[in-house]
Formats: C-alpha cells, sequence, structure tokens
C-alpha cells in the first residue's frame, strides 16, 4: 500500500520533492494532507513541510500549520528556503524576503540584527553594506547598552564615511564614556571636518576634543567618589564643621570639590 502511494504521488503530483516528502513522512502525515498543502502552497508548501518533517517528525504538520496560520504564505517560503532554524518572526520574514541570502547571514552571524532591522529598518541594513557587516552591529551592540543606537544610526545617515571614521578612530572613548559625547558640538564639528581637513590635523583635533569632553567626566565620577570617600571616612559633622585635615583638603581642592565656604 505504501509503495503504491508513494508511486501515485511522485507521478501524478508535483515530481522529485514530494517523492522524498512522502518517503520520509508517510507514516507521520496522511497522503491527502500533503496533498492539500501541495494544492494550497505549491513547490514551497510541499518543501516546507519535507523540511520540517525531517526536524519534528511526528509534531511536524502541527509546526507547519502553526507557522502558516500566523504568517500566510511569506511564512511558508522562508521556512521552503531557509527552514526555520532562525527566528520566525514578522521581522524576521520581511528582512528575509527583502534581502534573501544576505539577510540569513545576517540572522545566522548576528542575532541581534533582526532587532536592529526592527528598529532602524533598511538603514540598518545600508549602513551594514556601507561599512561592514561586523562593525555595525559593534557600534549598534555597544552603544545600545547606554540607549544611543539611534544616535549612531543618525550620525552614520548624516555624515556617512565621515561618522564612520570618527568612530573607528575614537570608538573606545566614545564607549568609556558612554556616549554623551555624540551630543557635544565640538565631536559633531570634529566628525563635519574628517576628510575635510588633513587627517592628522583632523585626528588630533578630535582627539583633543574627546580627550577633554572625557577628562570633565572623569573628574566629575572621581570628584562624587571622593565626597563619598570623605563621608563616609569622617562623617558629616566633621565636613561641614571645617575638621578636615590639610592633607584631606589638598586633595579636595585638587580634584575642585573643596570650597572654603563650608
Amino acid at each position: 500500500m505504501k509503495i503504491l502511494l508513494i508511486l501515485f504521488f511522485s507521478a501524478n503530483l508535483f515530481a522529485g520533492q514530494f517523492d522524498n516528502l512522502v518517503k520520509q513522512s508517510i507514516k507521520y502525515i496522511k497522503p491527502n494532507v500533503i496533498e492539500s498543502i501541495g494544492k494550497k502552497y505549491g513547490d514551497d508548501g510541499v518543501i516546507a513541510l519535507e523540511k520540517l518533517s525531517i526536524k519534528y517528525q511526528d509534531k511536524s504538520l502541527q509546526r507547519f500549520n502553526s507557522i502558516a496560520n500566523e504568517f500566510g504564505e511569506n511564512g511558508i517560503k522562508v521556512v521552503a528556503k531557509y527552514g526555520d532554524d532562525i527566528i520566525i518572526s514578522k521581522s524576521s520574514i520581511n528582512l528575509l524576503l527583502k534581502y534573501q541570502d544576505k539577510g540569513y547571514y545576517m540572522l545566522k552571524q548576528y542575532p541581534n540584527s533582526i532587532k536592529y532591522f526592527e528598529k532602524h529598518g533598511d538603514d540598518f541594513m545600508k549602513n551594514s553594506d556601507k561599512y561592514g557587516q561586523l562593525r555595525v552591529v559593534k557600534y549598534l551592540d555597544d552603544s545600545s547598552k547606554y540607549g544611543q543606537d539611534g544616535r549612531i544610526m543618525e550620525l552614520l545617515n548624516k555624515f556617512g564615511d565621515n561618522a564612520n571614521q570618527f568612530f573607528q578612530a575614537n570608538w573606545g572613548k566614545l564607549l568609556t564614556g558612554g556616549f554623551v559625547l555624540l551630543n557635544s558640538d565640538e565631536i559633531i564639528s570634529s566628525i563635519e571636518n574628517v576628510g575635510k581637513e588633513a587627517l592628522t590635523v583632523t585626528g588630533e583635533t578630535v582627539t583633543k576634543s574627546v580627550d577633554n569632553i572625557s577628562n570633565s567626566n572623569l573628574g566629575l565620577l572621581i570628584g562624587f567618589a571622593l565626597i563619598l570617600i570623605v563621608f563616609f571616612k569622617f562623617g558629616w559633622d566633621k565636613v561641614f564643621n571645617k575638621k578636615i585635615d590639610w592633607k584631606l583638603q589638598s586633595i579636595l581642592i585638587k580634584y575642585k570639590i573643596y570650597n572654603k565656604s563650608f
């Protein structure tokens, strides 16, 4: 009986891939179900079911129906071509349908790509093409921890390779400063000037701008830390009743957090 079914489907339905599917999944899926899927979704439906049957066996039809119900024909097309090893979602389906193998590579190599595609759309893919997939994902991975990935994309879109060159030269300092420097007028000016002046001069200007802003932020953090140390070690009363010895006073003056009006 099984042999007759195999011959029937391979001869009268959709040829090669149907033959494979029937051989692999006839013990899990009824032949009339396979025929129905083939009529509704064509080759894509049968290939998708074949791939799912290898992975899910007796649960393959359930998985197929779940994808079909939620994502329709587009979801089945994606599964037929790429399987369901990647996360199947509305965004990943849109990415794969539009960018095909390039989109699949991004999802496999950099799983966070789907998050950035959802948030930044085609700009994310375009900038990845221009400046390198690994580099752009790195930019967004680091900056998103501080809620600044949108700013990174905005600068890349606006200033192009000038912004990319600036990021490459100063990424470590930007990361140390939590990317708050990106809103500085000095930084924007430095990005605008990249490529317009001699690179050595621009590099020096950029470095000084970043250093100045970084140092001011670092000094502020050190100042706050010292204040806490003073309070814990000497107590609130001693600090505000001028009972601080001259060594401690000199440290506070150095970091501009001691005021003689205390």
